[in-house]
């Protein structure tokens, strides 16, 4: 995953809705960071990996030109082009590390379990 690094334009969002746009946002290159370094790090799952077809919330996102990594119950779901792997996320620290730090504006919505 070290070409991960060199895609400079990032952003995050909260997959919460359905049928309008979820809340988009960039996040601090710092955040970036740590996330990619979460999912680097992180132990591949033989687990197979889908968004659950419910309302209300389904993870958060992180997503540049080359890749999109879904964090949703402990799972990683990272797509580069047609390839696509899961990871585990560890004590859920990708998801949570997002999720502490979204917008104020976006800090109301009922992402909680």
């Amino acid at each position: 995953m070290d070409t991960l690094r060199s895609n400079n334009k990032w952003y995050c969002s909260l997959l919460i809705f359905s049928g309008r746009p979820n809340p988009l946002w960039f996040p601090k290159e710092s955040i970036v960071e740590q996330l990619l370094s979460f999912a680097e790090c992180a132990p591949i799952s033989n687990t197979s990996f889908e968004l659950p077809s419910i309302l209300g919330y389904r993870g958060v996102v992180l997503v540049s030109k080359a890749i999109s990594i879904t964090a949703f119950k402990g799972l990683l779901y990272i797509t580069r082009g047609n390839e696509t792997e899961t990871r585990i996320d560890l004590n859920q620290a990708f998801e949570k590390l997002i999720l502490n730090n979204l917008p104020a504006k976006y800090k109301h919505l009922p992402f909680g379990e």
